[in-house]
């Protein structure tokens, strides 16, 4: 059976995902120089720490061509999503640098699922089901 290529769509996603951890870091930043107007609290902190690193096993999974944790990643993104649209609501009262690093969140989280089932994506996907090891571990992306 023909091996194929990591699509970039994949790599596309890891970009938009790293996007969003770089924009929380920036934010994070403010908020320690007095700049964001949010407060800071460390077990926001902690939460992200912990949320990156679990979202980083699925993306681990997902590099691995398992469709299970492709779907389990765009379930756990769209569920985030209401408490996304609360946190910029209550931001939009006077912290504009946070309402705009969480709306950039948001769209990079959209953008990432997009990517993820895009035609090159999905077809990537099912041809891991039809592959008798599943796993395509090339590190290249697809021309």
């Amino acid at each position: 059976m023909k091996e194929m290529n990591r699509p970039r769509h994949i790599w596309y996603f890891l970009f938009a995902f790293l996007g969003g951890i770089a924009v929380s870091l920036l934010d994070f930043a403010a908020q320690l120089a007095g700049i964001s107007r949010q407060d800071l609290e460390v077990l926001t902190f902690g939460n992200f720490i912990t949320g990156t690193l679990i979202t980083l096993v699925f993306i681990w999974f997902i590099f691995r061509r398992k469709n299970w944790a492709r779907i389990v990643y765009t379930v756990l993104t769209v569920l985030s999503l209401p408490f996304a649209g609360v946190a910029i609501a209550r931001e939009l009262d006077g912290d504009w640098i946070g309402a705009i690093s969480s709306g950039t969140q948001v769209v990079l989280a959209l953008a990432s699922i997009v990517f993820l089932f895009t035609r090159p994506s999905r077809e990537w996907f099912s041809a891991s089901q039809q592959s008798p090891g599943g796993d395509d571990l090339k590190a290249t992306p697809q021309k």
